[in-house]
């Protein structure tokens, strides 16, 4: 019985250990390397990876500031492509996303990332494409992907004037001004818009996190436990 008892109690913790090591997955999506011109569209976070985390997700994009040859604004706007280039600006919860009224998010030369979370109910109503973004003068290089938590839909939003010059670094929401941080890519003239028809995903392996390693580790304990046990009462 109470060898049982025993292999129960490990079962039990190797169990414990896996669903951890799913709590925990983590992923990096790998999209735009280049600009994909004006007002364009470049490749999506897939929704079927979305859903791999699990319930909320936390979205960290890494962006890449361009200049352009005019004065102009450097902004993205995230949607599904699938359901007729939905803005979905207004079904994520960001502290540092600045916004204008039409859901276009300001990028500031000064700041590399952008953090935001999206719930597993916006995120089941998607489209297979997944998460998208139009953007103008930035180049979304690529995502990651954690668990995160969803309290209601909350961006901060700006005027059309303060959006234009928070993302020439002009402008910092919380007051006073920000020099513009040196821009080191390469001029290059716009690529034609992708087409509003046209979407193009990728999907990518989740790196080794150690979680997997622990669950297996958990489980070779519990079977030299039971062989142990088993040595001892044979004796």
């Amino acid at each position: 019985m109470k060898l049982k008892k025993i292999v129960a109690g490990i079962a039990a913790a190797a169990v414990a250990v896996s669903m951890m090591a799913v709590n925990a997955f983590a992923t990096t999506i790998e999209l735009d390397s280049d600009y994909v011109g004006a007002w364009g569209a470049g490749k999506t976070i897939p929704k079927a990876d979305l859903e791999a985390v699990g319930g909320d997700v936390q979205v960290t994009l890494t962006v890449e500031w361009r200049s352009s040859i005019i004065e102009d604004q450097h902004i993205i706007a995230p949607m599904d492509f699938d359901n007729g280039w939905l803005r979905i600006t207004d079904q994520i919860q960001g502290d540092k996303v600045y916004a204008k009224g039409d859901g276009f998010i300001g990028i500031s030369p000064n700041e590399p990332t952008l953090t935001f979370v999206v719930s597993a109910d916006t995120i089941a109503s998607l489209g297979d494409s997944g998460i998208g973004f139009q953007v103008q003068n930035v180049i979304v290089k690529s995502a990651d992907l954690e668990p995160g938590t969803f309290s209601g839909a909350s961006v901060n939003t700006l005027e059309e004037e303060q959006i234009w010059d928070y993302s020439n670094g002009t402008f910092t929401p919380d007051g006073g001004s920000a020099a513009p941080a040196e821009d080191t890519s390469e001029e290059a003239a716009p690529a034609p818009a992708a087409d509003a028809g046209e979407t193009t995903t990728t999907t990518t392996t989740a790196p080794a996190t150690g979680n997997v390693p622990a669950a297996v580790m958990i489980s070779v304990m519990a079977v030299a436990g039971v062989a142990a046990v088993a040595t001892k009462k044979r004796k």
